[in-house]
């Protein structure tokens, strides 16, 4: 495989009761084009969230989807922050032809390919920089560093 610069896209900013979370897009193609897939996505934030919550010890309650449009299909990454300074995720897939079906993806693991890692490695830098190295969390700021980039 020859690797190609794809097309990284922050959405909005969703709030889900009181979490707050940043949405990404990546695409192989030359624009997103998984919008039904994305809505899925957002709308299971809920149920993601509430679930992270009460399997893990919680900091901030911020956290960062990426969903993935490939060429096999489309992967959807849920990360959050556990313990202060690890970060907990949760991986889906569904394909273009059921963008309503998302099943959970771990039978060997979490995984996370060369650009999903960019975004990651995006938000590994603002926590690390917005609350770690401060005196008092600046949550704001964290939520306002988002990533817009074709890496």
């Amino acid at each position: 495989m020859t690797y190609q610069a794809r097309s990284i896209r922050f959405h909005k900013l969703v709030e889900t009761g009181t979490w707050r979370t940043k949405v990404y897009s990546i695409s192989y193609r030359e624009r997103f084009s998984a919008q039904p897939s994305l809505n899925k996505a957002i709308a299971s934030l809920p149920q993601w969230l509430a679930e992270a919550e009460a399997k893990t010890d919680v900091s901030g309650k911020v956290a960062a989807l990426i969903v993935h449009e490939g060429r096999d299909g489309i992967w959807s990454i849920l990360s959050w922050w556990v313990g202060g300074n690890m970060l907990q995720t949760q991986t889906y897939f569904n394909t273009v032809a059921q963008p309503e079906v998302l099943t959970p993806y771990a039978p060997a693991g979490s995984l996370a390919c060369v650009w999903e890692l960019a975004v990651i490695n995006h938000e590994r830098i603002a926590w690390t920089d917005h609350i770690l190295k401060k005196p008092e969390p600046d949550y704001e700021s964290l939520l306002a560093d988002v990533l817009n980039a074709d890496i």
